[in-house]
């Protein structure tokens, strides 16, 4: 799968795509514009992101709170897991990171980040 065919087959999906770079995509459910002093900035509540990290693809989802999980694999793979895990977040409601932990397989492995310290 080429870049361009990844960025279709998730728009087909009714997903929004925006790409920074020809190795990094934006991908988001929905999202808002919302005016910072003069500028429009996109916020999304339901984003993720996918690129190439050296010689492989990661995508980074959400997880709860300020954990996120990595999973890393090929284009194919990971264009594949996400159009599943958008479909899924479409048919079950609630958020994203639900329907994460619902169709990646394992999902516990992939998390990054921690909880916080308390002051």
């Amino acid at each position: 799968m080429t870049v361009a065919e990844a960025k279709r087959t998730l728009e087909l999906e009714g997903i929004y795509v925006s790409m920074s770079d020809r190795e990094s995509f934006w991908i988001a459910g929905s999202f808002e514009f919302v005016e910072v002093g003069r500028d429009n900035v996109r916020l999304s509540q339901d984003a993720c992101v996918l690129f190439r990290k050296n010689d492989h693809w990661q995508a980074v989802l959400p997880g709860l709170g300020m954990l996120t999980r990595e999973v890393y694999g090929s284009l194919d793979e990971l264009v594949a897991l996400i159009v599943s895990v958008y479909r899924h977040y479409r048919q079950s409601g609630g958020p994203l990171y639900r329907a994460v932990e619902q169709v990646v397989a394992d999902a516990e492995r992939y998390l990054v980040g921690g909880v916080p310290a308390r002051v």
